[in-house]
Order: structure tokens, then sequence, then C-alpha cells
């Protein structure tokens, strides 16, 4: 609040002296000045300054809405590892260790060079089940595990994308398998095609006769790694037509359970 006495010469508690002593203000940032002891200092704030507390550029306490106020300086930007993320304030706080640019003291938005950001934290390197991402070579990250959709920094991947199983947080492709009896030229001849390498699947697949619940021979006619798919043949002459066989796979992560067909 200002006072307007005719000559002023002393003002009361937490007032100064104006510049032309006529008045009495409770901020000298007005007339670009700063106090000095009861009075406003004669020599203004330097031009970088809105407000201050020296005459130096190194002196400032306030900035214009355009510039920033870091170390008693008004900048244009903010310096590396600091950012002006307080809300109505221009001034430049710093950020977490090794971080750029940030959005809160506590939650980094992009690391300096050669350092990795993983959930607003940067790191040297990336540690299981996490690996490095240098797609981006201003912003290195690190990514969880590959097709994970949600991921916790202390115990890796807690949940996968669709089509894909969670074993020991790392997420494995659900194998997805297409059976067809071909039954034109031979009742026992099987045609496979599914989603992954075919001799996984063939390396991990057997069959069984449920009516004696014993493994059923087969040997394998051609496989084909470029579409995924293999022809098997059952060799077991004691298996017929009008008998059930059920094929079954070993994979871990399979959604592709033991399936009956019945032989005509």
């Amino acid at each position: 609040m200002d006072i307007f006495p005719k000559q002023c010469r002393k003002c009361q508690n937490n007032t100064f002296t104006s510049l032309d002593f006529l008045s009495c203000v409770d901020d000298c940032s007005k007339f670009n000045a700063y106090p000095n002891g009861r009075a406003c200092n004669r020599t203004p704030c330097d031009r970088s300054c809105s407000s201050c507390n020296g005459p130096t550029q190194f002196n400032c306490t306030g900035c214009s809405t355009k510039k920033f106020l870091f170390s008693s300086q008004c900048l244009k930007q903010c310096p590396i590892g600091t950012s002006a993320y307080k809300q109505n304030s221009n001034e430049c706080f710093s950020c977490t260790s090794h971080c750029s640019a940030c959005n809160n003291a506590d939650s980094c938005q992009v690391c300096q060079s050669d350092y990795f950001f993983i959930f607003g934290v940067c790191k040297f390197s990336c540690e299981w089940p996490f690996f490095s991402d240098l797609t981006n070579s201003e912003n290195y990250t690190c990514k969880c595990c590959e097709n994970c959709m949600l991921c916790n920094l202390s115990i890796g991947c807690m949940k996968c994308k669709k089509n894909f199983t969670l074993v020991n947080q790392t997420c494995l492709e659900n194998l997805f398998l297409s059976i067809t009896l071909n039954q034109t030229k031979n009742p026992f001849l099987i045609y496979l095609k599914g989603n992954q390498e075919i001799s996984i699947i063939l390396n991990s697949m057997s069959l069984t006769d449920m009516d004696s619940s014993l493994p059923v021979m087969y040997e394998i006619i051609e496989a084909n790694n470029m579409n995924q798919s293999a022809y098997i043949r059952i060799m077991d002459q004691n298996l017929s037509c009008n008998q059930t066989l059920w094929l079954s796979f070993s994979f871990e992560n399979a959604i592709f359970g033991p399936k009956k067909y019945n032989l005509r």
C-alpha cells in the first residue's frame, strides 16, 4: 500500500522512501530499484531484472514473463538439469540426478546424454528385465521386456500384450495352430500351420491314442519354415479309422491344449 505525505524522510515499518522522497512504498521494484536500508536505492536494477537486491545482472529476484530466474539471473531458458515446473512461477528449479528436462522435482522427462530414461528416473544402464532402446539418439530409454504392456521397476513385467503369456516376468508368444486332416489323399495325413517356427512346434508336439493312452508314432513329410507349416503322417499301423486321436503340445505358454480328432 502506498502512503503519500508531502515530504517523507522516514517511512513506517515495512515501507521504503521513494526515489524522490515524496512517498513511502512497500515495493521498490515499481521504480526498477531495490531497497537499501529504509529507502529505495537510487541506482536502478539491471535492465534484465524485473526486481532485484543489487545493481548487476546477478542480483535479480524477479524476471519478466518471457525470462526465467536462475541463480539470481534472468535467462531466456532454464539451464539443462533445471525446469520452471512450479505453478505460477518462472523460476528454474533442479531436476533429479542426470536429468536434463523435468516436469517436477521427482520425475524426469528427458535424461542427459548417455543416460537411460525409465519411469521418470535416469540410469547409467538398463538392468534385467529391461533392455536398452537406442532408437532415439537424443533420449535413450529402458524398455520393459519385449511385448510387455505393464511394467514395474522392481519386479519387471506384470502384464503382457494380447496373444502373449507372462512366464517368469517375460512375455512369450501364445501358440496358435491350425490342424487339418487331409482325408482325400490319406486319412492319416495331417497338415499343421502355426504362428511360430514350425521346427519349434514339431519338436514340442506329441500324439496320443486316447483308447490306449499310448504315444502314436508319426513322421514329418514336409516342413516349411517360410510359411510355418508342415505335413506329418501317422506311422502307427494299429491306428485305424473311426478312432480318436489327441494332439498335445509341451510349450510352457501354449494356449493350444490337447485337442480331439476323429479319424474316419
